[in-house]
């Protein structure tokens, strides 16, 4: 059957015309080509384009929850703050205002983003226990107010790791991306989270039963804070070696970060000696608070940075997806004019071929062949065809003088023998006679007896009886003697 079905396969390539057979090899391996062109740009746009994307949407997420860090941090500072005597009612309020409209904007990303990251069902718990906690709570301990903001801030924390997760932030293929989004979704904010408690803490005092935990609480935030600074540094300098463009854009943001470690861990370090028992840790200056937005700003900055390293990748990866399209087309142009041309060069010279071997079978032989200077089989068989109209031209005056030399030979035999030769053709004329025919019927000349029956050249009963025996003979093919 399969060899059946092959047969069959090439009878029908064999009757396909030169130019079909082309048309379907470019069909042939167009589509094969079609195929690994579209899946090279599918996953240019998967693992390129669609990637980067996704990551943009996750910066852009991150965004308002950074913002709502700071207003959070604050909160819980108010809330160890606040006493019966000084409530601070109207620093809370605004604080709750701030907090509401950072969780309004997140809201609105979330609204746009959810199809792509999946954040709402998240984000809707984090919303409830924001608003549950930004209400007012009179009587609430220090201590409780403090761990159980610090809570609140930490599932913030959270669900921004989440976020660079789901978002691919955290599998950056470049290596400058993929050590600032680092920076800007583990390390920072836990940096600030951890300030800003060492600022609280030191804002509410060490005094009382409690300093003894305090000061434990001090010296395990400096050890952090110098870690996690460490590996800021560290991932930094080595987006900068990757990517010397960067530190131009991020110097100040970081210097002023650096301040602010600077000054937190001085205070942190009163905190870190052995106190006596009642002594009272000295709050910061004012001027560390400050600072600390300054921090926060370093980390907008990051986002900006990432988000442009984001846009140029984008940018690279669909320019270099359309000069992919474009040179793929140009190659299709190009073959498909090479293969049109080819086949008009073939068919064109084909159907010379044929008309001269037209020629040469009417007869003409000064028919030209034009194409012995091809190099190709077409030229072979153009020099096949002219080889041989060569030797049927120098075959043909031999072949005249070899038959006018048998017939001049016959004729002088014939006319030799004395018996009588004669050759009629099918209406009974004669075509051919001897000598001893002409003799017999008493004429001179051939002109006399060719061309005439026997009803030319006898009476009519004795043309009767010769006509009776030439068709005898023709019939039976015996010869009638008398």
């Amino acid at each position: 059957m399969f060899a059946m079905k092959r047969k069959n396969l090439f009878s029908i390539i064999t009757h396909l015309k030169v130019g079909q057979k082309l048309a379907l090899m470019g069909v042939v391996f167009m589509i094969p080509f079609a195929v690994v062109t579209y899946k090279l740009v599918t996953s240019v746009n998967t693992l390129g384009v669609k990637f980067a994307e996704k990551e943009s949407r996750g910066l852009e997420y991150c965004a308002p929850l950074l913002k709502m860090l700071p207003a959070l941090q604050e909160r819980r500072e108010l809330d160890c703050l606040a006493t019966p005597e000084h409530p601070l009612t109207a620093e809370l309020a605004a604080n709750a205002a701030e907090i509401d409209r950072q969780i309004g904007a997140v809201d609105n990303v979330d609204r746009r983003l959810n199809a792509v990251l999946n954040t709402t069902p998240k984000w809707e718990v984090l919303k409830a226990e924001c608003r549950e906690w930004i209400k007012q709570r009179p009587g609430l301990l220090a201590a409780e107010a403090f761990h159980r903001n610090t809570d609140v801030i930490n599932d913030v924390l959270a669900f921004i790791t989440y976020i660079g997760d789901t978002s691919n932030l955290t599998l950056d293929p470049d290596l400058d991306a993929c050590y600032l989004m680092n920076v800007l979704v583990f390390k920072e904010p836990k940096l600030a989270e951890w300030l800003a408690e060492s600022w609280t803490l030191s804002r509410e005092g060490i005094t009382g039963p409690d300093a003894p935990d305090d000061l434990r609480q001090f010296r395990r935030l400096a050890t952090l804070i110098v870690d996690v600074n460490t590996d800021i540094n560290t991932a930094m300098q080595k987006a900068y070696d990757f990517n010397p463009s960067l530190p131009g854009k991020l110097a100040l943001p970081r210097e002023a970060g650096i301040t602010v470690i600077e000054q937190v861990l001085d205070e942190e370090s009163r905190a870190a000696t052995q106190l006596p028992p009642g002594t009272e840790m000295v709050p910061p200056s004012a001027g560390v608070a400050s600072q600390l937005s300054l921090l926060f700003q370093m980390e907008t900055t990051l986002s900006a940075a990432i988000q442009d390293l984001l846009d140029k990748r984008i940018g690279r990866l669909e320019s270099g997806v359309a000069h992919t399209l474009v040179w793929a087309l140009l190659g299709l142009l190009l073959v498909s004019a090479l293969g049109y041309l080819i086949s008009r060069d073939i068919t064109a010279s084909l159907d010379d071929l044929m008309g001269t071997a037209r020629e040469l079978a009417s007869g003409n032989l000064e028919t030209s062949i034009m194409f012995g200077h091809r190099r190709d089989e077409v030229g072979d068989v153009g020099r096949a065809f002219s080889t041989m109209v060569t030797a049927l031209r120098e075959a043909r005056p031999k072949t005249s003088r070899e038959f006018e030399d048998e017939r001049l030979l016959l004729r002088g035999l014939i006319d030799l023998m004395p018996d009588i030769i004669f050759v009629k053709d099918r209406e009974g004329r004669n075509v051919l006679v001897n000598r001893a025919t002409l003799d017999v019927l008493g004429a001179k000349e051939l002109k006399d007896v060719i061309g005439k029956s026997e009803f030319d050249l006898f009476d009519r009963s004795s043309a009767e009886i010769y006509q009776h025996d030439n068709d005898e003979v023709a019939k039976s093919g015996h010869a009638v003697i008398n």
